[in-house]
């Protein structure tokens, strides 16, 4: 037979080609995508749930404040005034999503993430 015009199947079946290996980059290339677009909505849904943690803690420290001084808050927007009534207060103060201060709306009595106001 020679060296012209014949390819042994043994030869041949050595490997992938490289349409199969173009294949798998493009089909992991497709999962990773779909992971990080997942993480991201996950991550941001996780944030979302801290700032109204943080909010509904600093919500039941205005009571407390409330219930200690007569039943009335003070008219302001800071939220400082709770600085004695919530633990961890530098880590709960803040939004978690863009580390924004959270306010205080004196006419609802009720705390307010600014930038990411939740229904």
């Amino acid at each position: 037979m020679g060296f012209h015009g014949s390819v042994d199947n043994s030869e041949r079946d050595r490997g992938f080609t490289i349409v199969e290996l173009m294949v798998v980059v493009l089909i992991m290339g497709i999962l990773a995508t779909i992971a990080i677009v997942s993480y991201r909505s996950m991550s941001t849904r996780a944030a979302q749930a801290a700032c109204l943690a943080n909010q509904r803690t600093l919500y039941d420290a205005a009571n407390i404040y409330r219930a200690q001084h007569g039943g009335s808050l003070p008219n302001t927007t800071s939220i400082e005034f709770l600085d004695d009534y919530a633990n961890t207060w530098e880590f709960i103060s803040v939004c978690p999503l863009d580390k924004a201060p959270l306010t205080f709306d004196p006419a609802t009595g009720s705390i307010i993430c600014p930038n990411h106001p939740f229904p």
